[in-house]
This record gives C-alpha cells, structure tokens and sequence, in this order.
C-alpha cells in the first residue's frame, strides 16, 4: 500500500474500474478538506485498486438521524456541510458517484452544541474525472455496468439510462440526500419494494412528495436539484 502512514486505524475502499491513478492521485489532495474522509494512500494491482482512507469513528448519518430529534436549524448545518464537502470534489473536476446518507459519518451530531456538528463525505469508491474535465472528445464517461451499491432512488434518470455519473447526477443525489434528512431518514421512493419499480417510477417522471416539515426555501432546493434536464441543476 502507498502510504506513509504507520500504526494507525485505516480503511479500504474498492475503486471503480474506471478510475485512474491521476485521479486518485488528485483525490489524495482535495480529501485535505475538513469535510472529505482523507485518502491516505492507495492499492494497484492487476485485479482490483483501492483507497486507503483515513478511520472516522461514529455513526452514518443515516443511522444519526434515526435516532436523533434534529431541529431544523440543525439539518441546514449538516446540509452546509455536506455542500461544502461536494464543492471541493466538483472544485477539482471530480465526481462522488454515490452521496448517500449511508456514505456521510458524523464525527460529531450533538443536539445541546449545534456549533460542534462534524461530519465528512466519504465511500469514494465511484471515484471519477467529471466529463467537462476531460481531454477526450466524449462530454460522457464510458458507460459501464450499474454497480450494485448505487440505488436507483439517489440516481437521476440520465444516469439511469446511461449508467454514467457527473456532477449533475451528484447534485440530484444531493436533493435526494435534502429530501432524506428532512424525512428523518425514510427511504426515497419507499411505496416501490423493488429496483425496477423505482427505476421504472423515475423515468416516467415521478418524483419524491414534500415532506411535512419541510420550509419553502429547502423545498424549492430539493425540487431544483431534482429537475429533470441535468443543465437546469444548480
């Protein structure tokens, strides 16, 4: 393993066959960032890559949330955050893949210290270069088989289709992830017991219905990133 790291708690984050060593090599840079896990270092080999990452302690947002009576005030601060975290991938041209409640860990979710609330995006297994970052002609990544860990509900409909993912595609998941914390953690598209009625229910234009504790502004946040050409994202 390329780290220099010794003697410390890791983790291990099998890469997607598309991602390369630059990119890796960039992640490694940008995970500085108080609101990304830190790669530490990384695994090549004929089979399989992976990331070394850096142990968070704690739970995931989605087990947090289930169990935590978070105020309003409270969810815009994680919300904040997990932008944040989002920004620096997409600042240094690269896409997540896969935001999901279940890859943010909360170091720190406290209801009496609002003020301390730390949590990082992690799971970067998916890792890719953003298409508009790309030297070659395609505005696309080459399609590849839907990894199983990718849900059809945190997945927009040209991903879907294509089984490609952009920084588009990161924003709709974002808006799931909005959707999810003001629903204290219900699973999106529940009514659908499998992945082909999700699938099926988003490419035929249904969307996630307004949650009851929901203000107007977060709901105008979550139906703009929801929207179904990925150009009309914010």
């Amino acid at each position: 393993m390329k780290t220099n790291q010794s003697q410390r708690q890791v983790t291990v984050v099998k890469l997607h066959p598309l991602c390369c060593v630059e990119q890796v090599s960039l992640l490694m840079q940008i995970s500085r960032h108080p609101r990304l896990v830190e790669v530490l270092g990384t695994s090549f080999n004929q089979n399989s890559n992976y990331l070394v990452n850096e142990f968070c302690s704690g739970k995931t947002l989605q087990e947090s949330i289930k169990t935590k009576a978070l105020s309003l005030t409270h969810m815009r601060v994680i919300l904040l955050q997990i932008v944040a975290g989002m920004e620096a991938l997409h600042g240094g041209g690269l896409v997540h893949g896969n935001l999901s409640l279940e890859n943010i860990l909360c170091l720190r979710l406290e209801q009496e210290d609002i003020s301390s609330t730390s949590i990082k995006l992690s799971d970067f297994g998916l890792l890719m270069r953003h298409p508009a970052q790309e030297s070659s002609v395609s505005s696309l990544l080459p399609p590849s088989p839907d990894p199983p860990s990718v849900s059809y509900r945190r997945r927009s409909p040209e991903s879907i289709r294509t089984s490609t993912f952009t920084a588009e595609s990161d924003v709709w998941a974002f808006g799931v992830v909005t959707w999810q914390i003001l629903s204290d953690g219900i699973e999106p598209y529940s009514h659908c017991s499998k992945e082909d009625q999700v699938k099926h229910a988003i490419l035929s234009g249904v969307r996630l219905s307004k949650p009851s504790r929901c203000p107007a502004d977060l709901w105008e946040l979550i139906l703009s990133c929801c929207q179904q050409v990925a150009a009309s994202r914010p």
